[in-house]
């Protein structure tokens, strides 16, 4: 994993928003994430076998811990670990 500062992270994340934001004008869905020190742009391609997965996923996660809580939302961050995913 790449060490980087709390700057150097803030950064990253502010940009990787920045792609976010530009990416909800698009016609296509695309997911921006940030993880060591790298940030991936994909195209999202929502379909019902997607969806499943994710109410299996966040069903797993709920049951196996009370500090987090799967939500519907398609944005997570955790600037000071460097990583986010926000779908636009």
């Amino acid at each position: 994993m790449a060490d980087f500062t709390p700057e150097q992270r803030r950064r990253m994340h502010d940009f990787a928003e920045q792609l976010a934001e530009l990416a909800e004008h698009q016609e296509d869905r695309w997911k921006v994430q940030t993880t060591d020190g790298q940030i991936f742009l994909t195209m999202v391609s929502p379909t019902a076998p997607h969806g499943l997965n994710v109410v299996r996923l966040r069903r797993q996660i709920e049951a196996q811990t009370a500090e987090f809580m799967a939500t519907p939302s398609a944005t997570a961050s955790r600037p000071a670990a460097g990583r986010s995913t926000r779908a636009a």
